[in-house]
């Protein structure tokens, strides 16, 4: 997180557990390695870390997102997974991150779309231990 303006942004990237209903109607869990790659490719290529949220109301056992698809009248639900990270706010960092998204995690969950989410003005601050 060293060299983080004060003008930083969190980004969210809401990421789906299973992926989509497969020609027999069944719905396959996605592999946890690529959950893994995800956090370590964000980590080493864009941000320096993040954090996967974990926690969900006690009415359900996972996350659970829905999205309604105009194009297609289909409502989707899934259990998700979200990953936090910070960046620099800036368009080009923006445009990187969509990028990323577009070019690597689409393939890789095998999804028609991703939801991701900037959240303006973070301060992020990093407390150590002095050595």
């Amino acid at each position: 997180m060293e060299g983080l303006s004060l003008r930083s942004v969190t980004v969210l990237i809401y990421l789906p557990e299973y992926y989509n209903l497969s020609e027999s109607g069944k719905r396959k869990k996605i592999e946890r390695k690529k959950f893994s790659q995800t956090a370590e490719e964000i980590a080493l290529d864009i941000s320096g870390g993040g954090t996967w949220h974990k926690e969900s109301p006690r009415c359900y056992r996972h996350k659970v997102g829905v999205w309604y698809d105009f194009e297609t009248s289909v409502l989707y639900r899934d259990n998700i997974r979200i990953f936090e990270f910070d960046v620099r706010d800036s368009q080009k960092m923006r445009n990187t991150v969509i990028t990323y998204v577009k070019e690597k995690l689409l393939k890789r969950f095998e999804q028609i779309a991703i939801y991701v989410k900037f959240v303006p003005r973070v301060e992020p601050i990093v407390v150590r231990v002095e050595l």
